[in-house]
Parts: structure tokens; sequence; C-alpha cells
């Protein structure tokens, strides 16, 4: 639970940096009339940066050169009462929160994707192998999340005339073959999973804009639709003018709809904004495309690094001192220590290296130090072939079984590089008083 406390800390200052970053890049691209195709490529950029933060958080181990040593019994850890530990942290209560209302959250969404789903296959007829009809839907839209496809209102087959329907798929089917909706799905999943944080969910209203201005832009691109700007303009403000009602448990963050953001969109039509093209423009977008990827990286990265430190004590083990080889010879490196075995092995007289990765620090029982106790835990680990702790016994503790819960939970977490066969290793922890 302290690791998903971390990487939601991590995470909110990921979303707060780099979003507000993002925001700003995505306002200076539209003052300096980049394509809206390019300004679109920052939404891909930033859920990569999340999700390398949780890759990060689960496979950044700090390894140590310890190729010089060979040891069986670990060094003494002392904890003082600064960690004491608490029947319900305060993290902890704040993630079962969060969990409370993700859940309820998730399973709203998935309640509402699968009737709006299962309202469109009742009332449809097909068009063509992409294009459907249904009189459940109110505008045209592209929607499915492996296999999306266009569905377009019945009543449009009498209301709009053909070319104006060329136009409305043609707009839709970019969003199929761009997978839109399973983008706009996973922005709603990231507005739900961090749906404390106010910067995510101006994020996934500018996606909406963007993924409809960028189709707008390549529909208009088209050599065939070049010299209609203006009726795909007027088509916009149809559609607009035909929605009458809403359908229950429709939310647009399950589909791309032709429908959505049509003051700004028509605006940036009406501009010419969106036919900027030239090679300036583009070497623009490039630059600060590369900029946005770059810091993205080093933010992740330096995050990463930042709650790793904090969450885990890291062993550091001394490297053998450096001696001038001028009029000293240099220093013997010590003898292999024979690992003691847990289960007989025809490797039994091999020397086994017991390389720690992890190892973390138990909390002060509360009890204890509000009564000033001190003393230790001595115990027994034993490390599986994978380099986890399989067994912890205590051996010796004094004030007996004042400190053994601690200990013993934190022992347990230790982490090893892979042996060649399990071993057992011994650990004292000492308490101390500040």
């Amino acid at each position: 639970m302290n690791g998903l406390y971390q990487f939601l800390w991590s995470a909110s200052f990921y979303i707060a940096f780099i979003g507000l970053f993002f925001i700003s890049m995505r306002w200076l691209m539209n003052k300096l009339n980049c394509q809206q195709t390019l300004i679109y490529q920052l939404w891909f950029i930033f859920p990569l940066g999340l999700l390398l933060l949780l890759v990060f958080q689960l496979t950044n181990i700090q390894m140590t050169d310890v190729s010089q040593f060979d040891f069986l019994v670990m060094p003494t850890i002392q904890v003082s009462a600064q960690n004491v530990s608490n029947i319900v942290s305060l993290s902890e209560l704040t993630i079962i929160s969060w969990i409370i209302i993700a859940s309820l959250l998730i399973i709203r969404l998935v309640y509402q994707y699968l009737t709006f789903k299962q309202a469109l296959k009742l009332d449809v007829d097909i068009i063509s192998k992409n294009v459907h009809e249904s009189n459940f839907v109110t505008s045209p839209m592209a929607f499915g999340m492996i296999k999306p496809c266009v569905y377009l209102p019945k009543k449009y087959t009498y209301e709009i005339d053909k070319q104006q329907q060329l136009l409305l798929i043609e707009h839709e089917l970019i969003h199929c073959k761009r997978y839109d909706p399973m983008l706009r799905m996973l922005y709603k999943i990231l507005t739900i999973t961090f749906w404390f944080h106010p910067v995510i969910y101006i994020i996934n209203r500018m996606l909406k804009h963007d993924q409809e201005t960028s189709v707008d832009q390549l529909v208009l691109m088209n050599p065939k639709n070049k010299s209609q700007k203006l009726e795909y303009s007027k088509l916009l403000f149809q559609v607009s003018q035909n929605i009458k009602r809403q359908v229950p448990g429709k939310i647009p963050e399950i589909y791309c709809s032709s429908n959505s953001m049509l003051k700004e969109r028509i605006m940036l039509i009406k501009n010419n904004k969106s036919s900027n093209n030239n090679l300036k423009n583009k070497l623009i977008s490039f630059v600060l495309i590369t900029s946005a990827i770059t810091a993205t990286v080093v933010t992740t990265t330096s995050l990463a690094n930042t709650s790793e430190s904090s969450s885990e004590e890291r062993l550091v083990i001394p490297q053998p001192p450096k001696v001038s080889h001028d009029h000293v010879n240099p220093p013997t490196p010590p003898k292999p220590v024979k690992a003691p075995m847990v289960h007989k092995s025809i490797e039994t007289e091999t020397d086994v290296k017991i390389v720690p990765i992890v190892r973390v620090a138990p909390n002060y029982p509360r009890k204890a130090a509000d009564n000033h106790i001190t003393g230790y835990v001595t115990m027994d680990i034993d490390i599986a072939l994978n380099g986890l702790v399989e067994d912890v016994r205590v051996v010796e503790s004094v004030p007996t079984g004042v400190f053994d819960i601690e200990a013993v939970r934190s022992v347990q977490k230790y982490k090893f590089a892979p042996i060649s066969q399990p071993v057992t290793i011994q650990q004292k922890v000492q308490f101390e008083l500040d």
C-alpha cells in the first residue's frame, strides 16, 4: 500500500508539472499557427510519461557493486523513534478513500459503456463494413474500443444530402482509423484514477477539442474537400441544430462525436488557421514536441528516483579504500564466507554470494516509544532462489516480544539478487530512542 501511495504522490506531481507544461506548449503552438494534427501529438506523449513512471516505480532497483564481498551476517539496523507505527496511518486512510471513490467511478463507467454498446445493437442497419445507422444515436459518432465503427442517425438519410453525409462519414472514419475512441477512453480512466487532481480534467477537455479540430483539418486537407470549408462549417452547425435530446447512459468519453465543441471548430475553420502547413511551422512544431518529450522523460526519471529513495532505505556497502600503489601493496580482498544451506544440495561446498538489493527499516512501535523502551531483535532469514525472503524466525529479542512484529514485518520486504541455492542469513535490528 505504501508503494501505491508513493506512485500516486509522484504521479500527482507529474500531472501538475508536465500537465501545465503541455498546456503552455499547446497554447504556444496555437499562437504560432501550428498544425492541429501536430498539436494533437502532445496528448499521446502525456500518458506515456505516467506509464514510464509506473515502470520505474516497479523496476528501478539500485544495485550496489559488491563483487569483492561475500558475507553471511547483515549489518545491524538502528531504528529511531521517528518512525512510529500507527494503527491506521494517514497514507493508508488516503489510499482507502482513493480506492473506494475510484472503484465506484470505474463501475459507473463500465456500466455506461456496456449499456450504450447493448443499446446500439438493438436498432442498427449496416450501410457498409464500418458504417452503421441507428435510431439510438442523435449525432454522427465513432464508437468502439478494438474495432471502432461509424454510427449515423437514421434521420440523416433524408435530412442531409449525400455530399454532406460523405463529409460526416469521412470525419468519423478518421477517428476510427486513429483509434481516437480508445485514446479518449484511456484519458477517461486517467481522470477517474486521478479524480482528485484538477489539472487532469483540463487536459481531458483539451484532448477532446484537439481530436476534433485535427480531424477537421485532415478532412479539409483532402484535395476533393478543399473548396468546401464554408459548406463543412455549415454542416457542423446543422448537426448541432439536429440534436434535441440526450440518450440515457451516453457520455462523451466513450465515443467521438461530430457535435463536440462546434463553436471553436467553426471559428478555427473560418480563420483558416488549420491550413498552415509550411516548413517553418513544421520545424517549430518538431522543436516544441521534442522539448515536450525531453521534459517528460527528465521529470519522470527524477520523480521515480525521488520516490525510490524516500520509500525504501537502500543498503550501501562501502567500497575498499583507494590506496596509492607507489610504496604500498594493494589490500588483499577478504576471503569468501560460506553461507549455511537451508536444504541439502549437491552444491553444498560452493560459495553463495548474498547481494542485498532492498532493505526496509521497520517502524518504531508507538507503545514502546511512549514508554521509552529500547532494545533489539535478531532474526534468521531464509532466502529463496529468486532472492525473496521465504521465512523469518526470531532468534533473540530484548525485551521479549516488544519489537518482534515490526522487525519481522520489515525483514519480510527485503529483496536480494537471485542465488544459486537457498541460504539462511542473520539480521539484527536495533531499536533506539533519539
